[in-house]
């Protein structure tokens, strides 16, 4: 988790006026239960984060401080992010040319929290506008911010693709009988059906032949 104490905070902020009780029946939880995450002292598992998630409509990168956005993004819209070693860049500029960090969450209209966080980096993801305000007060260009990783969840569990494959896994999500064995390993099998789905791709255009209704026999 990026700051153990912002996802206590985005649930407070998220849960609006409805009561701890209010919020433990729809996640089928305790009062208590509920209140330990609110307050930090526990931290929940994937299944049950996913699960706050949804009930907000926002992302799980959201709640763990990864983002300062709230959705998910389309294959074709551009994302931007801030990874370590920019984010060191980004403080060295903003000593040199004296502008103060306030001066610089203001413009990018970041919370203290998510400012705290995309000044550590570790790939925070930023929108377009904010990436366009650091090259115009900072000369990074936005091109060197770009983050061209999607993420898809598969079975709990966050798999970073890249625009191709994010392409490639909706169309072999037509065969739904090649996700029935991803409990033990779902990004370890995810990756070899596209590798292979790639080369059968491949085999076919070099065949100048169409991809027929079945996928074919696959093996672990």
């Amino acid at each position: 988790m990026e700051d153990n104490k912002i996802l206590g905070k985005r649930m407070k902020l998220l849960r609006g006026n409805k009561t701890q009780e209010e919020m433990s029946k729809l996640l089928g939880l305790s009062r208590a239960s509920y209140s330990h995450y609110e307050n930090n002292r526990v931290e929940p598992d994937t299944e049950m984060l996913k699960k706050i998630a949804d009930i907000h409509n926002v992302t799980v990168d959201y709640l763990l401080g990864r983002t300062s956005s709230t959705t998910h993004r389309e294959v074709n819209q551009k994302n931007y992010k801030i990874p370590f070693h920019r984010a060191a860049q980004i403080t060295e500029i903003l000593n040199q040319k004296r502008i103060s960090a306030s001066e610089f969450r203001r413009a990018l209209g970041m919370s203290e929290d998510d400012f705290f966080v995309f000044r550590g980096g570790n790939d925070f993801k930023i929108t377009e506008k904010q990436a366009k305000v650091i090259e115009d007060m900072l000369g990074i260009p936005k091109e060197n911010l770009e983050d061209d990783s999607f993420t898809e969840t598969v079975m709990g569990r966050e798999i970073t693709l890249s625009e191709e494959d994010v392409i490639l896994f909706n169309e072999l999500k037509k065969y739904p009988i090649l996700f029935h064995d991803l409990a033990s390993d779902p990004e370890r099998k995810v990756r070899e059906l596209l590798k292979m789905y790639k080369m059968k791709k491949m085999f076919l255009e070099d065949n100048e032949e169409e991809l027929g209704d079945g996928f074919g026999d696959l093996e672990d």
